[in-house]
């Protein structure tokens, strides 16, 4: 801990800190006659001769020495005794009034404690309690120096006076010096706050500056309070600073050194100031506020919550009129917190399973908070950067709609077996085919869309006529979901059924370039296929690739418009065919004379562009 040059010098921490105890001081010989004159004086030497048996062991082990002064009015200090009480008896203490006259009255020696003391008069012959009043003076260095007059009353009433005598002197002498307000600064006057489990927003000074003690108490002085009984008997833990389980205890501790127990708005900023965190270790960071509650804040959502505990540290001040500062709530759809790809949102009171965050982020409603029932949390699953959607502000929120509309272009590749005739001259044969689709698309955000659009096979046309536009359909289903742990990915689940047509053109002459006898023989092959795919959206352009599984199909050749008889009528075992219709059977290419196409099963990869509105 750091601390500035005159602060918190008492009690000792060094060991060679040495104290002078003078006294008891008195203005007239017949002071000394009275019996508790003598009594005091032997409960002042008592202390000097025997520190072991009477000071604490904390204490103790810290000092160099001690010694005890008779009082003598012939001593320098005798006619300073005056000065010193007009100095603190002035309507404001004035310490440097009391240092000064201090140091008119003593020689600079060992740094140290010195106390000079006195039993203030009294007309009473066996009062019920006198009071004590003197100075303590504490020096280092010129930098480094306290004083302090006190007055303290020592009750005597049915108790053995110099006993009584003793633990007054070893309070006075162990006990800390007033600590002179500290002003703490905060880095901005509002401070984020839940005001309870429901409300949330922004608790508002009038200013960034406040004061308090410069520390809280230190358990060493509270444990000597109550050996001094001085406080009420109570457990003290912790291990620098005192930790205390009841209210009146630590209002007790406080009115010891004149002051109040801090207020739950002053623990508020000093666990905001990092001066101030630096005490608040005990204990979690408890301490004792003066609506009676112990506790400590603690970071939700971006907002300090103060949960309570059941033993506290004891933080003072001295009583002051701050005016009160303002609690402002945060409006609704206030983005509270962001955490990766989690948001919370306050106050927000849409029920639908996807939302529109601003003008693009796309996110998934989860749940409400547990324990704070106005933040509900959302899940980002498109344009997670989007620079309209800022923390700490409100966001404007929208349901998607009822759906969306794609164009798409998609390539694969299929493997065609094309199989001949028995009895003719021709060659069966394999082909791994590119089909586009080109579709239209209509559908839910992640949910059912449905699709169709025809097909393109780039079928070699020296084999096969290229067919018409609108000859290759198909049909399709896909049940679309987000990729939840990477935004603007998507993973659809496939379901197709195509119909290719495949047309020949065969001819009834041996004429090869006569056209008026040529025929068309077609097949149209049924084919269902299954898939998955993952697509990447960027604003109304997406992306995709994934694989689908084709389940096959085949067809066989038939007659088109003209009267040419089907293949089927041939023999297929060689026999009833004559020379000229083997001929015709063999126009043009041998390989044109297949009777039988199958789109072969398999897997194949796939990818695709689709433009959504």
């Amino acid at each position: 801990m750091t601390w500035s040059a005159e602060d918190y010098l008492w009690p000792p921490q060094d060991g060679e800190q040495f104290i002078t105890l003078v006294g008891p001081v008195y203005e007239s010989g017949r002071e000394t006659q009275a019996k508790l004159f003598q009594i005091f004086e032997q409960a002042m030497s008592s202390i000097a001769e025997n520190k072991q048996r009477y000071l604490p062991k904390f204490f103790r082990n810290n000092i160099s020495g001690i010694i005890h002064q008779h009082f003598q009015p012939s001593y320098s200090n005798y006619k300073h005794w005056e000065s010193f009480k007009r100095a603190s008896r002035k309507k404001e203490y004035d310490e440097d009034s009391l240092k000064a006259e201090i140091r008119q009255s003593i020689k600079y020696g060992t740094s140290g404690l010195k106390m000079a003391i006195r039993i203030k008069p009294t007309s009473t012959k066996n009062p019920s309690s006198v009071i004590l009043e003197g100075y303590r003076f504490f020096y280092q260095t010129a930098e480094k120096e306290k004083a302090e007059w006190f007055t303290l009353e020592v009750k005597l009433t049915g108790r053995k006076t110099q006993e009584e005598f003793l633990q007054a002197l070893i309070w006075l002498l162990t006990k800390s010096f007033k600590q002179t307000q500290k002003t703490f600064v905060i880095a901005s006057k509002s401070i984020p706050i839940w005001k309870d489990k429901i409300h949330v927003g922004l608790l508002k000074f009038p200013s960034d500056k406040f004061t308090a003690d410069a520390e809280p108490v230190r358990k060493n002085i509270i444990e000597t309070c109550v050996q001094t009984r001085r406080c009420p008997s109570m457990k003290v833990d912790g291990n620098f600073y005192g930790l205390v389980s009841n209210i009146d205890d630590a209002q007790a501790i406080c009115r010891l050194f004149d002051r109040e127990l801090i207020d739950e708005n002053t623990l508020l900023r000093l666990s905001v100031n990092k001066e101030g965190r630096a005490f608040l270790h005990e204990g979690n960071g408890a301490a004792w506020h003066k609506r009676g509650k112990t506790g400590y804040f603690k970071a939700d959502n971006n907002h300090l919550e103060f949960l309570e505990t059941k033993i506290g540290e004891v933080w003072c001040k001295i009583t002051n009129l701050e005016r009160s500062p303002k609690f402002a709530e945060h409006p609704p759809n206030y983005l509270i917190n962001r955490t990766g790809l989690l948001l919370s949102v306050y106050r927000s009171d849409f029920s639908d399973s996807y939302l529109r965050f601003g003008k693009s982020m796309i996110v998934e409603t989860l749940e409400r908070d547990s324990q704070k029932p106005n933040i509900k949390k959302y899940w980002i699953l498109d344009n997670a950067l989007a620079s309209d959607v800022k923390e700490f502000s409100a966001i404007s929120l929208s349901v998607l709609g009822s759906g969306y509309r794609s164009i798409s272009i998609e390539t694969q590749t299929m493997n065609f077996v094309f199989e001949c005739l028995s009895e003719v001259n021709c060659v069966s044969f394999n082909e791994s085919i590119t089909v586009n689709r080109y579709g239209i698309h209509l559908g839910q955000e992640f949910g059912h869309n449905f699709g169709f659009g025809f097909i393109q096979s780039n079928l070699d046309s020296s084999k096969v006529q290229k067919p018409d536009a609108m000859q290759n359909l198909f049909g399709g289903y896909a049940f679309e979901q987000p990729l939840w742990l990477i935004p603007g990915f998507r993973w659809s689940l496939l379901s197709r059924l195509d119909r290719t047509t495949i047309t020949k053109i065969v001819s009834e002459t041996s004429a090869a370039n006569d056209s008026s006898n040529k025929s068309k023989k077609t097949t149209n092959i049924m084919q269902l296929s299954a898939g998955v795919k993952l697509s990447y959206i960027l604003g109304i352009i997406e992306f995709y690739s994934g694989v689908i599984v084709n389940f096959g199909g085949s067809g066989k050749f038939f007659s088109g418009s003209t009267s040419f008889e089907d293949y089927s009528k041939y023999n297929k075992f060689g026999t009833g065919i004559s020379s000229s219709q083997k001929s015709v059977a063999s126009i043009g290419s041998t390989e044109s004379n297949f009777e039988k196409v199958t789109i072969a099963k398999g897997i194949s990869p796939i990818i695709g562009l689709a433009l959504r509105w």
